[in-house]
């Protein structure tokens, strides 16, 4: 029988982000994440940006709460074998709390 070895990984990264308020209901979504998935012989990387609006609707009803936000997000990997494309969404989402 072969023994099994857990490898080490230790992965590495950071995130920033922000929500400014820009008033009349309208809110902007802003983020980057930056990860090395593993730091121990890999050269993998990956970076993702995310920006966003979002205006939140009047109040519907008393206790109702609800949003519509547009954003696009991109995910860069490098490194990877064989070469993976850039991931670029686009989206449209909606929010209803009660």
């Amino acid at each position: 029988r072969s023994q099994q070895v857990a490898a080490n990984v230790q992965a590495q990264g950071w995130a920033a982000g922000a929500t400014p308020k820009l008033g009349k209901g309208w809110e902007r979504l802003l983020r980057h994440d930056d990860l090395t998935p593993n730091k121990n012989g890999s050269s993998q990387k990956q970076k993702r940006n995310i920006a966003g609006i979002a205006y939140w609707l009047p109040n519907l009803a008393p206790g109702v709460t609800s949003a519509i936000m547009a954003d696009y997000d991109s995910l860069t990997r490098t490194g990877l074998t064989p070469a993976v494309p850039k991931t670029t969404n686009y989206e449209i989402k909606t929010l209803i709390n009660f």
